[in-house]
C-alpha cells in the first residue's frame, strides 16, 4: 500500500489513540510538542512506527526517549522544492480515519482520492465565493 494519511483523533481516550495507530500500522507518527509526553509515555506499544516527527514553535527538538525523531519545519527547509507527482488510479486509498466508536473499538474508513476531490471542489467554489 502507498502512503496514506491517518489523522488520529486526539478526543479519543489515550488508549483507543494508541490502538488506532497500531491497528492502522503506522509508520511515521507526526504530533504537536504538546502530545510529546503522551507519545512517549505509549512509545514502547507502538510497535509499528518507524519514526517521530515533532512540531514545534521554535524548531528546536526538545530531549526525549524517541528515536528517530524530526522536527517538522526543518525537514520542510531541507526539502527539494521539486517533487514528481506519481499517477494513481482514483479509487487509490488517500486516508484513513477512525470512527469514535459507541460499541467496542473504533473502526477504520479508507477514503479514496475520488471519494475526496468532491469536497475539495465545493470548499474551494465556496471559499472563492466568500461563504
Amino acid at each position: 500500500m502507498r502512503n496514506v494519511m491517518h489523522s488520529v483523533n486526539q478526543l479519543l481516550p489515550p488508549e483507543q489513540m494508541l490502538w488506532t495507530i497500531n491497528h492502522a500500522e503506522d509508520k511515521i507518527l507526526i504530533f504537536h510538542k504538546d502530545f510529546l509526553p503522551l507519545v512517549e509515555k505509549f512509545s514502547p506499544q507502538l510497535k509499528p512506527v518507524e519514526k517521530y516527527i515533532i512540531c514545534t514553535d521554535d524548531s528546536v527538538v526538545p530531549d526525549t526517549k524517541l528515536k528517530p525523531i524530526y522536527e517538522y519545519e526543518d525537514l520542510l527547509n531541507g526539502a527539494s522544492p521539486k517533487y514528481d507527482f506519481t499517477e494513481l488510479d482514483e479509487r487509490t486509498p488517500a486516508g484513513l480515519n477512525y470512527t469514535t466508536s459507541t460499541t467496542g473499538l473504533p473502526k477504520g474508513c479508507w477514503f479514496t482520492h475520488r471519494a475526496i476531490m468532491p469536497h475539495t471542489i465545493r470548499r474551494t467554489i465556496f471559499h472563492t465565493l466568500g461563504y
